[in-house]
């Protein structure tokens, strides 16, 4: 433990000197730890101390943002729709080089193999990111911009990502919510940056609570004395009979057309609501203030590099040639 903490303490200070630096497992492991117990003050003190700059605390958890133009969502709907998909949970238990080998056996077409046993299918991290519709949305400086003004910060593009919800057919209602859920569709924070900020859009209609809306409790990213009974010591998710009753009259469900967009703290606590009807698809920009906590594998599911084969290569590289703090981070893994 003392090793780790040591570790711990090095890699905050190299983070503070190389805004790239990429910090050890335990690291970020420990954060969540300590920010576990600290209830949220400990990422507030290590951002100040990493970047200098305090993140501004919002009254709300979320900001509702104009909607997508017609024709924009349409375009950006049709173009993720093609792209192949994988499931999740399955790579998880694959080590890289057995996924490089059969990369054809872990991503397919979603007609292809869509069972109701399964309840996400995310798309392909590499189709994702080569797509021009999918970067030219990406890359559009207003995100950045709304960033900056909502929470006082230096915008750092930490992934993006698309996928699909299905209706768990295959559950049993009698069944506790921890068997019948996906894990994203149990109340839980994000604790994997400093600063965990979400930029939401609908690439499919989300007219009412069977279509499986992304959901919120307002206002519980900020600091509370309240300890919450989280499922386990590795996690954020919250029971919902566990959720206190001061939260419960807070919840907001997120419905609206595609092209409905929403920016959001996601260290509150938060779900897709499960699905009754059809399926749900959505694109998720994620950014934080700070490089430090979590990092991602190289792999064409979840950490590709960039290519010049790509469609959107010169696009990348034009905006990671202009802004370098920004938008570089999100083509760096560990082997």
């Amino acid at each position: 433990m003392i090793k780790k903490l040591i570790n711990f303490i090095k890699d905050i200070f190299l983070q503070k000197k190389n805004l790239f630096y990429i910090n050890k497992d335990s690291s970020y492991q420990l954060f969540r730890a300590i920010e576990r117990i600290s209830n949220g003050l400990f990422a507030s003190f290590l951002s100040i101390l990493i970047t200098n700059r305090k993140i501004k605390n919002t009254k709300n958890s979320y900001q509702l943002l104009d909607d997508i133009p017609d024709y924009e969502i349409n375009n950006l709907s049709k173009a993720v729709k093609k792209m192949k998909v994988y499931n999740k949970t399955e790579i998880k238990k694959i080590n890289n080089h057995d996924l490089d080998i059969n990369f054809n056996k872990y991503s397919y077409e979603l007609n292809q193999n869509h069972t109701s046993k399964t309840v996400r299918l995310d798309i392909l991290k590499d189709e994702l990111l080569s797509n021009i519709e999918v970067t030219k949305f990406v890359l559009n400086e207003k995100w950045i911009n709304i960033i900056k003004k909502i929470y006082n910060i230096e915008p750092k593009l930490i992934d993006v990502t698309a996928w699909y919800t299905f209706p768990n057919n295959d559950t049993n209602e009698y069944e506790s919510e921890e068997k019948t859920s996906y894990d994203a569709q149990i109340w839980h924070r994000d604790v994997d940056r400093l600063a965990d900020i979400k930029i939401f859009t609908y690439l499919s209609d989300v007219y009412d609570i069977d279509d499986g809306p992304f959901e919120i409790l307002n206002t519980t990213h900020s600091f509370n004395l309240l300890k919450l009974k989280y499922l386990n010591k590795n996690n954020f998710r919250v029971l919902e009979k566990n959720i206190p009753s001061k939260f419960k009259n807070k919840k907001i469900s997120f419905l609206g057309k595609r092209g409905t967009n929403f920016i959001v703290n996601t260290r509150c606590l938060h779900r897709g609501k499960k699905i009754k009807n059809n399926h749900r698809l959505i694109l998720e920009l994620y950014f934080s203030n700070s490089f430090f906590g979590k990092h991602y594998k190289y792999n064409k599911f979840t950490r590709p590099n960039l290519s010049k084969r790509w469609d959107s290569y010169q696009n990348w590289k034009e905006k990671i040639d202009k802004f370098p703090n920004t938008y570089k981070y999100i083509f760096l893994g560990t082997l």
